[in-house]
């Protein structure tokens, strides 16, 4: 069961995602897949294809953004800090990158 081609329960996994979450560092959140599920759904079923085909570049996609952030505006030093990762969803396939 586990190595069976992916279907629709990708769909599912985007639609039961939190839609108002920070969105990935290109600025979109799972409400942009969710609203344009149309647009978007050939382009992410690719993606999983080549994933599932072994073509995906992996690494191109295992990537996070972390940066510290602090609730005091006058924080100075690092234990005032916390850090965030910002995690990215997926990327635009293209089968030529």
């Amino acid at each position: 069961m586990l190595e069976v081609p992916f279907t629709e329960e990708i769909k599912k996994a985007i639609f039961k995602s939190y839609s108002d979450g920070a969105p990935r560092p290109d600025g979109l959140s799972f409400m942009f897949y969710q609203k344009f599920w149309h647009v978007v759904k050939d382009d992410l079923m690719k993606l999983f294809q080549s994933f599932y085909e072994g073509s995906l570049d992996i690494f191109r996609i295992n990537f996070s953004n972390i940066t510290l952030i602090s609730e005091d505006p006058n924080a100075c030093t690092i234990n005032k800090f916390r850090s965030i990762s910002l995690l990215t969803v997926a990327i635009r396939f293209s089968p030529k990158c």
